[in-house]
């Protein structure tokens, strides 16, 4: 008798090379808005959270981990862009990340068309190829958007029918503006798309307890066609930076290597347009406000797009008994350019009995306030 064979089901020996390849792989978590009741929350990497989260007994976020907090949306005014944290006792190990998450930048504006003129007695019409588009922002932002790129007009004389330039600058597209109270204004032909500020007014000098997102930074103007070339698109403005708040009635410990961000961005490179075989010059189009990248023009010649401001950042632990900053420790509210000259502020409220020393920490930060309940006990503004 012939003896059988034990063979693995082929779907089996699929999941289990599956396990092999990628060991303990898990899917991140969505954390919306929630009352915890006293139960601790537990962050992994990759997980997302939002809004206002309080009855939170040990907030966690382990050394490996990075969460983001997702961006502002434009709509829902009040949760997503920011996160809160009420608990007794907060443990920053890893990444807390709210970088981006505030005002949209604005889209870089598209290249101008490129163009071929009337050959020989210019009876017949000019051919003038496609525009670049403008880019386009994180939400929907009418201002925000970046213009289209133009092509050269044409007169037309009837009689006897002969077409001539009446203009031969092909134009490219404004930058849209960054939104936010202190959103950057959209690049033009002479000027590059302009940084967001933080804040209203891009100050923040109160002993409170507020905190603003970054202001978008404005999209870079596209750059003019010519004959027979494309126009580059303007680079798209960053986003600002998002919002983190964290209230601990006990404890709060950022661990050597926890790490609290809310900065700015820079918008994605303008197009620099290509050269089609059969179409001819296909203008490029203007940088969008996310991906982020480097928010630089198609070419060297096309507007960039101006950096986010960053964000907020409030650690707020008026009644802990036990604050710990860890030397290696890292809180930076930069702007998208990683500088302070559009940066957040960051306020860390505490006891008069229990100092806050941030020493050890890295930071880079527009304004630091350390504050107690009854005001403010020291500030640096760095410039």
């Amino acid at each position: 008798m012939a003896t059988a064979s034990h063979r693995v089901p082929h779907f089996w020996g699929f999941m289990l090379s599956v396990a092999f390849l990628f060991p303990g792989s898990s899917s991140a978590t969505d954390y919306p808005p929630a009352n915890h009741a006293g139960a601790n929350l537990t962050l992994a990497d990759g997980d997302r959270v939002w809004g206002l989260h309080e009855g939170i007994g040990i907030l966690s976020i382990p050394t490996s981990a990075t969460v983001h907090v997702p961006g502002y949306d434009g709509v829902t005014t009040g949760s997503v862009g920011w996160f809160e944290a009420r608990c007794v006792q907060a443990d920053i190990a890893g990444t807390l990340d709210a970088s981006g998450a505030g005002f949209t930048g604005g889209g870089g504006g598209g290249g101008g068309a490129g163009y071929i003129p009337p050959t020989g007695d210019w009876h017949f019409p000019p051919t003038v190829f496609a525009c670049g588009a403008g880019g386009v922002p994180a939400y929907s932002c009418e201002a925000s958007k970046g213009g289209q790129g133009l092509g050269p007009s044409w007169h037309l004389e009837t009689f006897p029918i002969k077409y001539w330039m009446q203009d031969s600058y092909s134009q490219g597209g404004a930058g849209g503006r960054g939104d936010g109270p202190g959103g950057g204004d959209g690049g033009t032909t002479v000027t590059p798309g302009q940084p967001g500020d933080y804040s209203p007014g891009g100050t923040d000098n109160s002993g409170g307890t507020a905190v603003w997102p970054g202001s978008g930074g404005g999209g870079g103007c596209g750059y003019a066609g010519g004959y027979a070339s494309p126009g580059p698109g303007g680079g798209g403005g960053g986003c600002g930076g998002g919002v983190i708040r964290i209230i601990a009635s006990s404890a709060f410990t950022l661990g050597t290597s926890g790490t609290l961000l809310a900065e700015g961005r820079l918008g994605a490179n303008g197009d620099p347009g290509s050269a089609d075989p059969m179409f001819g010059p296909i203008s490029g189009k203007g940088g969008d406000a996310i991906p982020p990248g480097a928010g630089l023009g198609g070419n060297a010649s096309a507007g960039s797009g101006g950096a986010g401001a960053g964000g907020g950042i409030l650690i707020d632990l008026r009644a802990a008994n036990t604050i710990t900053f860890r030397t290696g420790s890292r809180i930076s509210t930069a702007d998208g350019a990683l500088s302070t000259g559009h940066a957040g502020t960051l306020k860390v409220v505490h006891p008069a009995s229990t100092p806050a020393d941030l020493s050890g920490v890295s930071l880079t930060v527009g304004r630091l306030f350390q504050t107690t309940p009854a005001g403010v006990v020291s500030w640096r503004e760095y410039d």
